[in-house]
C-alpha cells in the first residue's frame, strides 16, 4: 500500500490531504484475480472568530475487483478431464466444431 500525504496550516486554518493506491494479486502471480484501490481524503479546518468554526471534510474510494468469468468449480473439472478449451476461455463453441469435424 502507497499513501502520500500533506498537512499543515496556521491557528486559524489547518489542512489536510492524502491519497493512497492498494493493488494485491491472487495466489498466482498475474492472474484472472486482482484487487486494485485508490482513496482520497481531504481536511480543511478554518476558525472563523473565537465561537464559529467551519470544517470541510471529503473522502472517496475507487475499487476495481477482477475476478474470472466461471467458478473455480467449473474450471477444475475441465483441467482434469484434460480439455485443452472450455468456458472459462469462452471457446466451447470452437472446441464443438473441432471435434465434430474429425
Amino acid at each position: 500500500m502507497k499513501t502520500w500525504s500533506v498537512s499543515g496550516g496556521t491557528e486559524k486554518m489547518k489542512y489536510y490531504f492524502s491519497l493512497g493506491s492498494k493493488y494485491e494479486d491472487a495466489y498466482y502471480k498475474h492472474s484472472a484475480t486482482n484487487f486494485t484501490q485508490y482513496d482520497f481524503r481531504s481536511n480543511i479546518d478554518g476558525k472563523i472568530t473565537e465561537n464559529i468554526s467551519l470544517s470541510f471534510d471529503i473522502a472517496g474510494r475507487q475499487e476495481d475487483r477482477n475476478f474470472p468469468t466461471v467458478s473455480r468449480g467449473d474450471i477444475f473439472p475441465y483441467a482434469h478431464e484434460g480439455e485443452t478449451h472450455h468456458a472459462a476461455c469462452g471457446q466451447t463453441e470452437i472446441r464443438d466444431r473441432i471435434l465434430n469435424t474429425v
